[in-house]
């Protein structure tokens, strides 16, 4: 169990198992080991070559209409510095 007894974490943050990209870092770690192992002749063949990584299924970016990002340029007084920049921020 991921975090358990940590008393600072919620418990939805207490999932059973790994995320992809910590299995993914223990592959990556292991597979570059056993090509050390080789290169000083300590292993004769790599069993983690033809392991794969897992597929992180990636969440969907929400971005802003044009006509959102139009109303929000134009909700901007660009007269105040601090504004002006934010302004210059949003359109570069």
């Amino acid at each position: 169990m991921k975090f358990d007894g940590h008393s600072f974490k919620l418990d939805e943050h207490k999932t059973q198992g790994l995320s992809p990209r910590s299995v993914n870092d223990y592959i990556k770690t292991i597979r570059t080991f056993f090509r050390f192992a080789i290169k000083e002749a300590y292993a004769d063949d790599n069993p983690f070559e033809e392991v794969t990584l897992i597929t992180n299924p990636e969440s969907p970016i929400n971005i802003l209409s044009p006509d959102e990002m139009r109303a929000i340029l134009n909700a901007m007084d660009q007269r105040p510095f601090v504004e002006f920049r934010d302004y210059v921020a949003l359109t570069w």
